[in-house]
């Protein structure tokens, strides 16, 4: 690309519910590209949409009321302004991105890929037919079909959404009974769910929306409990070569399959590390994927790595992370990959960086509530932390914290010491 301050190329930023804040994005396009943000009307506060007033240098705003006014408006401007390539930040804009992709020539996954990406019954169905290992799995679309996975799959087993995040649903069922109970809170979940709720019981597709799995059974690769059976491996495509960036390590899940924290780069052994590297390859691979960033969540076993899912997008709170443990921009290596200009360059860590996610009870979470820290609750040696809380009702967490430490060590004593202060009171 022919890069000059007189012609910058033109770079479409895609948003919805959970994707990243203009204000956060902007200052890492300055200089580069010119920019259009086009986003939902009726996002969170978390997204691009711009709850307040944004510079007037930060490029075109567009809202949309929906993916089709979003694909028109897109197409309209693409026409006397063409864009020179798009970049997202959340799973909810990747179907849009690969229509405005397939309509425009920009360089993206097709609708195909992203379908893969976006249910679970069709990455599995993918994954298996190139060869690599997956869990038992059957797809659930009515009562009448449990029986029939059940026999299928087995028990233990996890039902959870084709498609969704956060672990939304997702419930262990040991029994026949257990499923039947975890099929009608699925039912009464779906009665009473706002719009933007329901996205995460469908796959926007005639699929079913529901998938029923065989429980993997994990192995402490890393011989410290404090450490989780799965980890995720954060890569990077570009015009079909996979470069991966970082694995993470993870705190051990909560008893309802939600996610605690993360701590990178990964302590495990190197022959380890290429092991899920592999294995991440592959999959990336068998779905399609050419362009973008790609989250991948693999259980440690036993026998090996397992894939647990794969997700077209950056990994929840990686931008914060590689900016703290490796003087990172991932806005800006994102931004030059996406234009075409050249690929994302590996980080260099030069400390550890952790993410720390307390869950809440899902009693608790349903209402309002405030968090607080009980006194004496101080950083560890050597670690500096920043903590957001998140009292709003419906979230899983109660606050989500980053911190850096020059060995996984401090970081583990500070997270453990961070959940020990942890209060939460109804509002």
């Amino acid at each position: 690309m022919n890069l000059s301050p007189e012609n910058p190329p033109h770079l479409l930023v895609l948003a919805s519910t959970g994707a990243q804040n203009a204000c956060r994005i902007a200052p890492s396009l300055a200089g580069l590209c010119r920019t259009t943000w086009l986003y939902l009307e009726g996002v969170d506060h978390l997204s691009v949409r711009p709850l307040e007033p944004l510079p007037q240098d930060i490029g075109r705003m567009c809202p949309a009321a929906s993916d089709r006014e979003a694909l028109e408006i897109a197409l309209t401007i693409h026409e006397t302004d063409p864009f020179d390539g798009l970049m997202l930040f959340t799973e909810y804009s990747l179907r849009l991105a690969a229509q405005i992709a397939e309509s425009t020539g920009i360089r993206y996954n097709s609708t195909a890929t992203v379908e893969r990406l976006l249910n679970k019954f069709l990455q599995r169905e993918a994954l298996a037919a190139a060869g690599i290992p997956v869990p038992g799995y059957c797809a659930v679309n009515s009562a009448d079909d449990l029986a029939e996975a059940a026999a299928a799959v087995g028990f233990p087993a996890v039902l959870k959404p084709v498609r969704g995040d956060g672990s939304w649903l997702v419930r262990r069922v040991d029994s026949m009974a257990d499923l039947s109970a975890a099929w009608a809170a699925v039912l009464d979940f779906a009665a009473a769910a706002s719009e933007r709720d329901r996205i995460n019981l469908a796959a926007g597709t005639d699929q079913p929306y529901m998938i029923l799995e065989q429980l993997i059974a994990g192995s402490n690769w890393h011989g410290d409990d404090r450490y989780g059976d799965y980890v995720t491996v954060e890569s990077a495509v570009y015009r079909g070569e996979i470069q991966h960036l970082v694995i993470s390590d993870k705190f051990p899940l909560d008893t309802s399959f939600r996610q605690r924290g993360s701590l990178q780069p990964s302590a495990l052994p190197g022959h380890r590390q290429g092991e899920l590297r592999d294995m991440t390859s592959a999959a990336i691979t068998a779905l399609g994927i050419t362009e973008g960033m790609v989250n991948t969540e693999l259980k440690l076993t036993p026998a090996g790595a397992r894939i647990i899912e794969v997700n077209g997008r950056a990994g929840g709170g990686l931008q914060k992370l590689m900016a703290i443990g490796a003087d990172y921009d991932l806005f800006s290596e994102y931004a030059h990959a996406a234009l075409g200009i050249r690929p994302m360059a590996p980080p260099r860590y030069g400390r550890r960086a952790a993410m720390m996610c307390p869950c809440l009870d899902l009693e608790t979470a349903r209402k309002p509530y405030q968090v607080s820290l009980r006194n004496g609750f101080r950083e560890r040696k050597g670690v500096k932390s920043v903590l957001v809380p998140e009292p709003v009702p419906g979230r899983n967490h109660a606050l989500v914290g980053f911190a850096t430490g020059d060995d996984a060590e401090a970081l583990h004593e500070h997270w453990q010491a961070l959940e020990r202060a942890l209060v939460v009171e109804p509002a």
